[in-house]
């Protein structure tokens, strides 16, 4: 089960003061052990917000949420857990807004940090699990184009082509980013960067895929022409599994944000979701714990 019924969860996202607690008796928040300025015993007070000095002559005082995630933000630390368990839920812009009742800025804000979160967290494995495929294991590759414009109504929506791959295990690890073109030099850095090498691409048969480049970098290659068919008879190689994760990963996106500013958010976001689909809250929890919030630049406009 990726996230847990929210009813075993409501003993701390609905009460801001037992959600202090338990984030810093699961170790999620950093946990004071001496005072910073006299190095005296600390404890906790104003109902678990504040870590404060014992000493009659020091008595500094230090927001349990001093450098974490939560430190510069407007809304009770539930509250901010409470959207982060909806949002992983897949509820749209609009649905969050209704059910917190908070502007579509504050809305957008908090997606935004939960996307950076992510992002981050993300960046923080090492470049053997960034990587997928391996000697032997079939990648499927393919590019698709997200976004088209809209005819007759509404506005025009700037197309951005992005490449991905899906590797035909049961995992299913699969990689996504913008490329500013198909070309071949394109599609080979992509490969390299996000395919391990002894892996075997399956791609269709467009020009950019060079076969020579892919083998060169230790890469075997073989095509389905989909002018003749989604499916080699002869011998089997078809890209159905990256074609579906297409479909996939437009499934809760927008139009409005089928453009080079927003898209990478989302498909960082589908890539950590598929990678932690088991275990996402357990994962949320540990992003928030173990990510540098120095790297986090967080977003709060409006008072909710």
């Amino acid at each position: 089960m990726s996230l847990p019924p929210k009813y075993q969860l409501e003993r701390y996202l609905l009460d801001p003061e037992e959600c202090r607690r338990t984030l810093i008796r699961e170790e999620i928040l950093p946990t004071l052990r001496e005072c910073p300025m006299c190095h005296g015993p600390v404890s906790l007070v104003n109902n678990a917000s504040t870590w404060k000095c014992s000493r009659k002559n020091c008595r500094h005082g230090q927001t349990v949420f001093y450098t974490t995630f939560f430190e510069r933000s407007r809304i009770s630390c539930n509250r901010v857990l409470e959207f982060g368990y909806n949002w992983l839920l897949g509820m749209q812009s609009n649905q969050l807004k209704q059910y917190f009742g908070m502007s579509s800025n504050t809305v957008a804000d908090w997606i935004q940090n939960y996307q950076q979160l992510i992002e981050l967290d993300l960046e923080s494995r090492d470049i053997g699990e960034k990587q997928i495929g391996g000697d032997g294991i079939i990648v499927q590759i393919d590019e698709a184009k997200f976004g088209k414009r809209k005819f007759n109504r509404g506005h025009r929506v700037q197309g951005v082509w992005v490449v991905g791959g899906v590797e035909i295990t049961e995992e299913r690890k699969v990689f996504a980013v913008s490329v500013p073109d198909r070309s071949g030099a394109t599609l080979l850095a992509i490969i390299r960067e996000h395919v391990a090498p002894g892996s075997h691409i399956f791609t269709d048969c467009w020009a950019g895929y060079r076969t020579e480049d892919l083998e060169a970098h230790e890469f075997e290659h073989v095509t389905v022409n989909h002018n003749e068919g989604f499916i080699d008879h002869e011998t089997g190689v078809h890209t159905n599994n990256i074609e579906a994760t297409w479909r996939g990963m437009r499934f809760h996106m927008s139009h409005k944000h089928m453009n080079r500013a927003l898209i990478d958010g989302h498909l960082k976001t589908f890539i950590w979701k598929r990678h932690y689909r088991g275990s996402r809250w357990g994962a949320l929890l540990n992003a928030i714990k173990r990510v540098d919030w120095h790297d986090l630049e967080v977003v709060d406009e409006d008072d909710v």
